[in-house]
């Protein structure tokens, strides 16, 4: 029996030591991935609610930004703090956004080891230690990524620092005996409690989750009294003159709960499901532990650590009433999955502390496992980055001299304020106009050796050429990752971009390895674009080929090709009128089929789209894959009759008519049915 209970004993800690190595090793990868992907994604580009720091800057400049300024309302945040360090970045960094990522990865890497150090001795074993490494690696998650590459996105990291290290000097200002020492904790927990409430609208509930404290600690003094007071005073003249909104009136107490919950699973953000059940138990398990909390005096670590759980859950809230008229989906923003994955670290750590048997500990490291693997799924990845392919677009047609508008409003919803502030950031040579911003500046040394007449074809092409009154937008793709110069016809260089946009048709088609070879380019240039340039650092230049319509699209034959419109916008197709574009954009699902008597080996969709004044542009759509078409036309070469199409609308305003022909051979074939697309 002796020998079944050491055996026992020694697989159960050899069980911990492998699962929690496993935990660290984990960790750590996921901390290096996360901190490479911060700095190879990030931009020095200013977009959604960043954009407002431009002009603030502009007024520091001037001397005519006031401190009432930096205190006053940004929708419903006072962000005086963010202010302040956007005033930093602009003067000494160049609006990089090197000084405020940085600042970021920095914060979330100091609140998972504070939160542990903090419940326990600095640990010594070696699972302690793997453990602690895993929260490091759990805090930098990637379900996180708007709050990893937005310099505006301070906010979030800073209020929770903030709460952090206020708890901390809250509870030791309730233990410590001597008058001067407590009235030093007391106002530096009451500096960091003004720092956190001027960093976010959230803060405000800082000083409520702190004065429990009083009760996990079971003491109450006049310093704790005071700082209530305090608080109470500075958000009560915080909220005078806050814009409140009222929550509409068919908004049901189960849906509040379900985005409530949804948020605070939002770790899981990529599994809509998943972080359902995550928030009920980690809500769950939360309420467990402040009745644990409430049931027995605990020290000032224990105590910090209880009133941040309280406070994440009371941001929660808050959270939930100012988002939940967006919708459900707006609690799974990536914005929120930090106080997601700062509340799972709080409860990790507490568990831990808790619970000493092997056993017990193994399941926890199995726990925070699995849940780092969630929060840290490849497609959060596809999302930053397929965001930052949005932002480079913009960027580059700013660079080339152009603000079109679908690129403006990809940038801020007041297209007329992004010209205005991005022309001033040019004059600034600041931000995506800044010397050192390499993501935007192609080879130069390149490009004096290119002779246009002697480079080879690229695997690549130029889909769609578009000529406006100035400038012109092309758009196309080019085997792997590369730099876009335009030229015009007398060897001018009109503009450049880069091919960074998701093109799974073209990868599959080429077999690529990289979805990334799409491009948009904005060219400051009136007359068609005769040849592109694509570019690698180290790789040879070559030509792409701009497309040409077939002529028979001009003179279509009188049959109408078989066809179908099956989802406009990822929406099923509705006869309707008119179909709304997204941002600038509306994207077509189908298939077309020309007459049976009509096939050949050369079968294609094409698009049309035509503006109000009569103007058409020519788009061929790629093909997709349509088995269930040719199985019931039982005509096999219709296998590929699919098409799947992204049109860009914001060349010309108001209305567009979106026409669709099936090309066989030397003739086309029109689509009966049409789109009207505004």
């Amino acid at each position: 029996m002796l020998f079944r209970r050491i055996d026992k004993k020694v697989l159960s800690v050899g069980a911990l030591y492998a699962v929690t190595a496993a935990a660290g090793a984990i960790g750590c990868a996921i901390a290096l991935r996360s901190a490479w992907l911060g700095y190879s994604l990030n931009r020095p580009a200013l977009y959604w609610d960043h954009v407002i720091y431009i002009n603030e800057y502009s007024r520091w400049l001037t001397g005519q930004l006031y401190l009432s300024e930096l205190l006053g309302f940004h929708n419903e945040h006072r962000i005086f703090i963010p202010r302040l360090l956007s005033l930093i970045d602009a003067s000494y960094f160049d609006f990089s956004n090197r000084f405020a990522i940085g600042l970021i990865y920095a914060l979330l890497t100091t609140m998972p080891v504070t939160l542990w150090l903090i419940a326990r001795p600095i640990p010594v074993d070696l699972p302690a230690i793997a453990m602690a490494a895993a929260m490091v690696g759990f805090g930098l998650s990637i379900c996180q990524w708007e709050n990893l590459s937005s310099g505006f996105q301070t906010c979030f990291p800073l209020v929770h620092f903030f709460a952090l290290t206020c708890f901390i000097c809250f509870g030791r200002m309730l233990e410590t005996q001597l008058r001067w020492r407590r009235a030093a904790w007391f106002a530096l927990a009451f500096a960091l409690d003004f720092a956190g409430t001027f960093s976010l609208a959230s803060g405000v509930m800082i000083g409520a989750a702190a004065l429990t404290a009083c009760l996990w600690q079971r003491k109450v003094n006049t310093w704790a009294i005071a700082f209530g007071l305090c608080h109470a005073a500075m958000v009560a003249w915080y909220l005078h003159g806050a814009p409140f909104h009222a929550l509409p009136p068919d908004l049901s107490p189960r849906h509040i709960v379900h985005f409530y919950m949804r948020c605070i699973g939002s770790l899981g953000r990529v599994l809509p499901t998943a972080a359902d059940a995550i928030g009920i138990t980690m809500a769950l398990i939360a309420a467990c532990f402040l009745g644990w909390g409430a049931a027995r005096q605990k020290g000032p670590g224990h105590s910090a650590i209880l009133a941040m759980i309280c406070f994440i859950l009371l941001q929660t809230a808050t959270t939930t009433f100012g988002r939940i008229i967006l919708g459900l989906d707006a609690s799974l923003a990536a914005r929120y999955s930090t106080q997601s994955l700062i509340l799972a670290v709080a409860l990790i750590v507490l568990a831990w502390e808790r619970m000493s048997s092997p056993i017990c500990r193994s399941l926890i490291a199995l726990t925070a496992i699995v849940l780092a693997l969630v929060a840290n799924a490849d497609s959060n990845i596809l999302e930053w980055r397929d965001n930052i392919a949005i932002r480079d677009t913009a960027m580059f047609a700013f660079i080339n001299g152009l603000y079109p508008p679908a690129q403006a409003a990809a940038i801020y919803t007041k297209a007329a304020m992004v010209e205005r502030d991005y022309k001033e950031l040019a004059s600034w040579r600041k931000g995506p106009f800044a010397l050192d911003a390499v993501d935007y500046r192609p080879p130069l040394n390149v490009i004096p050796s290119i002779d246009l007449s002697t480079i080879p074809a690229c695997h690549g092409l130029i889909e769609s050429a578009a000529a406006h009154e100035g400038w012109s937008e092309l758009r196309g793709f080019t085997d792997g990752p590369s730099w876009i110069l335009a030229y015009s016809a007398d060897g001018r260089l009109a503009g450049y971009a880069r091919s960074t946009i998701r093109r799974p048709d073209v990868a599959k088609a080429l077999a690529l390895s990289d979805e990334r070879v799409g491009f948009d380019l904005f060219a400051r240039i009136d007359t068609p674009i005769v040849v592109a340039i694509a570019i690698d650092r180290s790789a040879p230049a070559c030509r792409i080929s701009p497309i040409n319509p077939p002529t028979a699209l001009s003179t279509p034959e009188q049959t109408a090709a078989l066809c179908s419109i099956d989802s406009v916008n990822d929406r099923p197709y509705q006869h309707v009128p008119t179909h709304k574009a997204v941002d600038g954009t509306v994207r077509l699902q189908g298939w077309t089929a020309p007459p049976a008597d009509a096939e050949s080996s050369s079968m294609n969709t094409w698009v049309t789209l035509i503006s109000l004044d009569g103007k058409m542009q020519y788009f061929k759509a790629p093909p997709q894959s349509r088995p269930d078409v040719a199985e019931f036309f039982k005509r096999p070469a219709l296998k590929e009759s699919g098409f799947n199409i992204t049109l860009g609308l914001s060349a010309r305003p108001g209305k567009q008519t979106i026409n669709l022909f099936s090309v066989s051979g030397e003739a086309a074939y029109k689509c009966s049915m049409g789109v009207e697309i505004e």
